[in-house]
């Protein structure tokens, strides 16, 4: 803390250098942190800074070129081709894909409701009783001393079939024996139809068919959400692919740019040693040549990171080396129908068509919601035939008949819970009537924004051409008056300066275009 007092003071009060040095050695913090003023950075820290690069990234004789397409561990490939590879192997779909093969298998299995269910129930007892306690025929107590063995199997085979109408349908057939030690066997059979009808609570068909309608609402919001996703990775892949032809033409305007700062250097030495130039002139072009091999390695880098963006989105190996076939950067102009685009956005798009599901399964509810508020009110109905005899044989007669047939009512007191969720249901349909209204808001004002960014690249091209045409017509003005001697290479390095920002502007606005055009035939949910 004291010696930045000191050189606060020092500096405010023009104390002289070598003050402000013994402060800085005075502080033990400053000293081992390695803080040195910048007057004193000599040539030997650039040679070490060089000679460091140069251990992990050793310069070879020619640094500014980058491999060629033909490059056998290089893969070349088209925007068609790109779109393809993307569809198929994209992870994001692959991962919309299963969940929407889930919900497709859902679907079958929902309706399995109403398929019939057989069933068979078998029960076995046994009984032992020791000195059995019965009354006889004047209500008197008997005792029956020893042991008496009463053994039983029932069994019934069943067939359960649940009704569209919510009602419940089972036939039904049974037999019954009865063995007791020391008495005669009883036998019985029969069989069954029984039927359970509500007819007020649950007594509806979309009731019954509640989770099948369920099963094919998901399935259809699945496929929209699959859908959209589509349009985005083909709208993320024709962006990438873009951008990866960007950053390679980048490359090149810049190599371009070093081979005129090669050129400069060339000319300014010879000038110089003609006496025409000065020494500044030819480290002013050597500095150009050095800024201009740094821009080169940000641009390397950038493609690199287009070439990791691509192949993402494609769902290749990270490893494996990706190139667009198209080496030049493609403009195209499109008509402007901004009313044709809102129209087959807001009825093409996969947002619409999944809330539209969401909003007719929130009416379902609503309409599920409204039963469950009614009484229980059920018809029942039943028909037996039936036989009980000694034998097997004589009980299979069914000579023996009985009928059933009644109502079975109850409610709730209050019905309070019912009521609660009915008012949640039509609370939920109105939100989901609101996302659909803020969904369509949300596109048109999507398609709107696009269109604009359209139009705002369209001008900025009008203008990056123009800047390029005039910059190239400077550089030749200042290469040639520098040539002749009536100027320095600074207007020369400033033209060459210009031209690059303008050409690589006028390249970077024609691939913001066609960015624009891939994020708007998403937004429409298809080609322009």
């Amino acid at each position: 803390m004291t010696a930045r007092w000191i050189l606060a003071i020092g500096a405010l009060l023009g104390v002289a250098p070598a003050l402000i040095g013994a402060a800085r050695a005075a502080d033990p913090t400053e000293a081992s942190a390695g803080v040195q003023p910048a007057a004193e950075v000599k040539e030997v820290d650039l040679d070490r800074i060089r000679a460091a690069i140069d251990r992990v990234r050793p310069a070879g004789p020619e640094p500014v070129t980058i491999p060629p397409l033909e490059a056998s561990e290089i893969r070349r490939i088209s925007l068609h081709e790109a779109v393809e590879v993307a569809l198929r192997h994209n992870i994001d779909l692959q991962i919309a894909t299963l969940d929407r093969d889930a919900a497709a298998h859902e679907v079958p299995a929902t309706r399995a409701k109403f398929h019939p269910t057989p069933g068979f129930d078998f029960v076995a007892t046994g009984e032992e009783i020791q000195d059995r306690v019965e009354r006889d025929e004047g209500g008197g107590i008997v005792v029956s001393e020893g042991k008496q063995n009463i053994d039983t199997q029932d069994g019934r085979f069943f067939l359960r079939q649940e009704l569209p109408t919510g009602a419940t349908l089972e036939l039904s057939t049974d037999v019954f024996r009865e063995e007791v030690s020391g008495e005669d066997d009883t036998n019985s059979a029969g069989f069954e139809v029984g039927l359970r009808q509500p007819l007020m609570r649950g007594g509806r068909i979309y009731v019954a068919r509640r989770e099948i309608l369920n099963a094919g609402y998901d399935l259809t919001i699945e496929e929209a959400k699959l859908e959209s996703d589509i349009l985005r990775v083909v709208a993320d892949t024709k962006i990438s692919y873009n951008n990866t032809i960007l950053a390679r033409r980048l490359i090149d305007v810049v190599l371009a740019a070093i081979e005129r700062d090669r050129r400069l250097i060339e000319a300014s030495r010879e000038l110089y040693q003609a006496a025409r130039a000065s020494r500044r002139d030819v480290v002013s072009a050597e500095i150009q040549l050095a800024n201009d091999l740094a821009r080169l390695a940000a641009r390397r880098a950038d493609l690199g990171r287009a070439q990791l963006e691509l192949r993402d989105v494609l769902g290749l190996p990270i490893a494996e080396s990706v190139l667009p076939a198209d080496e030049i950067v493609r403009f195209e102009p499109v008509e402007f129908r901004l009313g044709h685009w809102i129209s087959r956005a807001l009825a093409d798009r996969p947002e619409i068509r999944e809330i539209v599901t969401r909003l007719e399964r929130a009416d379902l509810d609503l309409k599920v919601a409204r039963n469950d508020v009614l009484p229980r009110l059920d018809l029942l109905g039943q028909y037996r035939r039936s036989d009980n005899e000694p034998s097997f044989q004589n009980a299979y007669n069914l000579d023996n008949g009985r009928w059933l047939a009644g109502v079975a009512f109850e409610i709730p007191f209050g019905n309070v819970a019912a009521r609660e969720r009915y008012t949640i249901a039509e609370i939920q349909y109105r939100r989901v009537n609101r996302e659909l209204e803020n969904q369509r808001r949300e596109i048109e004002l999507e398609v709107r924004g696009e269109e604009i960014l359209l139009e705002r690249s369209l001008e900025d091209l009008r203008a990056q051409a123009e800047i390029v045409e005039k910059s190239r017509q400077k550089l030749e003005i200042a290469v040639e008056r520098y040539r002749l001697g009536i100027a320095n290479n600074l207007d020369v390095t400033d033209a060459q300066e210009e031209l690059l920002n303008s050409e690589e502007n006028l390249l970077s606005a024609i691939v913001a275009y066609n960015n624009g055009l891939a994020r708007l035939e998403a937004s429409i949910a298809g080609p322009l």
